[in-house]
């Protein structure tokens, strides 16, 4: 019995470790506020959960699946590293979503180039790249985005609308940015033909 409590010990402090190790800018009792989004519940981040919550953060919301992913890193490039529970993943760009892991449709921007990508387009104004999905699989096919339009709403001091388009396999939607004091304040992309849109709404703690 006492062996059998020294292995699991053992086991414990393992995993411990490799947790820190893997982010070891954000404290294991964080991984509390992650579970929230993984019952199929509404997650209502009011003032007080904002307050409590030590690090940038997005909301992502999926058909009727809400979660929290937390800022983990932002690279050289300005990408955007947030890490939800079991290890899923989103990588963002001024809000462009570039790669997921861990969805119900994957993503991969292959050879994005961030200073051609701009949220402050003209209208008009296209970007093309590379694009790979885990569903349905298609390596590499041609993504083209065009600015559709930019306005004030109710909501946001600024909204632009731009067109995505996958001509390979003749797919097209409609992503918005949402911008509320010169700060992106949501997204709304649909990433694949057989994925439902993602909204993320953007919490940054600065």
């Amino acid at each position: 019995m006492i062996k059998a409590s020294k292995i699991s010990l053992v086991l414990l402090c393992l995993l411990i470790n490799a947790c820190t190790s893997f982010v070891p800018s954000i404290d294991l009792g964080y991984f509390k506020y992650w579970r929230e989004g993984f019952a199929g519940n509404s997650i209502d981040v009011d003032e007080n959960y904002i307050n409590a919550m030590d690090y940038s953060f997005i909301r992502v919301r999926q058909g009727r699946n809400e979660a929290i992913f937390v800022l983990s890193t932002i690279d050289e490039n300005g990408y955007e590293n947030w890490i939800g529970l079991d290890n899923n993943r989103i990588v963002t760009f001024n809000g462009l979503i570039l790669r997921t892991s861990g969805l119900d449709t994957d993503l991969n921007f292959e050879g994005f180039v961030s200073n051609k990508w701009s949220i402050n387009f003209l209208d008009g104004d296209k970007y093309s790249g590379s694009i790979s999905l885990s569903n349905p699989r298609l390596y590499r096919t041609n993504a083209t985005f065009q600015l559709i339009r930019s306005q004030v709403t109710k909501d946001c001091d600024l909204l632009h609308t731009f067109s995505r388009s996958y001509k390979d396999v003749g797919f097209k939607s409609s992503d918005t940015y949402c911008f509320s004091n010169g700060v992106l304040k949501s997204s709304s992309q649909r990433l694949s033909p057989f994925s439902q849109i993602l909204e993320v709404d953007f919490y940054y703690k600065y």
